[in-house]
């Protein structure tokens, strides 16, 4: 099972789960300050806020659920894996990560 990363404009970022849990850990390393999730619920009349996600909370990056990360909180993890040494980039998405959050100015992402 992977990661499928969705903006409000229905374009998606895959990646295995290693890739993405690799990049979550790198970019902390090199400097990156998650600002959390939010997890919101859709009851079939109405999505609706349900709380908000910090890094230490269970699956604020990593569970299937749709959190929703902001387009800033993205761009901060970019540059942080930017900083970071590029034999430990070499199999990470980097680049395919980059293009997918340029195509979108202010979205919203919502990890799956």
């Amino acid at each position: 099972m992977g990661y499928n990363i969705i903006n409000d404009d229905g374009y998606e970022f895959t990646c295995s789960n290693g890739i993405w849990l690799s990049m979550l850990e790198l970019a902390k390393e090199n400097g990156w300050e998650p600002e959390g999730t939010e997890l919101w619920a859709d009851d079939g009349e109405e999505i609706y806020f349900v709380k908000k996600l910090e890094w230490g909370d269970e699956g604020a990056y990593t569970d299937y659920n749709g959190q929703r990360m902001s387009y800033r909180d993205m761009e901060k993890m970019i540059i942080a894996l930017k900083r970071a040494d590029p034999l430990e980039l070499a199999d990470l998405l980097l680049d395919e990560l980059i293009e997918f959050h340029k195509s979108m100015q202010d979205s919203i992402y919502c990890i799956y």
